[in-house]
């Protein structure tokens, strides 16, 4: 049985983004993953909002880890994605809204109508 959990980062942190305008770039989310954002201080300073984002993911990927099939659900409230809801399944976004972690649809991070030109 193949299990699909989905997740987003998407913190926007000083620290991780030189300029503003990057945003939450493909591959921000290694430092916030590993714990290491703090090696970047010498571009800004990590914040507790930072911290909070990545205990969060760490104790997600850790559920995952010491149990791929019930870890997630059991500890964690992350359910497998189902790739026949019309929403497009469960996902966890982080770091987005000043909320360290909040479950979305799929259809808002993947859903045909996600981006319009900016808008």
């Amino acid at each position: 049985m193949k299990l699909r959990l989905g997740f987003q980062h998407a913190g926007i942190f000083p620290n991780l983004n030189y300029y503003k305008w990057l945003g939450a770039y493909h591959g921000s989310d290694t430092t916030i993953s590993f714990g290491t954002y703090e090696l970047l201080d010498n571009v800004a300073n990590t914040t507790s909002f930072e911290v909070e984002v990545s205990q969060s993911m760490q104790d997600h990927i850790l559920a995952f880890v010491k149990d791929p099939y019930h870890g997630p659900q059991k500890t964690m409230g992350w359910n497998p994605l189902v790739a026949s809801d019309p929403n497009g399944g469960d996902f966890i976004r982080f770091g987005a809204d000043g909320k360290v972690a909040q479950h979305v649809d799929g259809v808002e991070i993947d859903g045909p109508n996600t981006y319009r030109n900016g808008n």
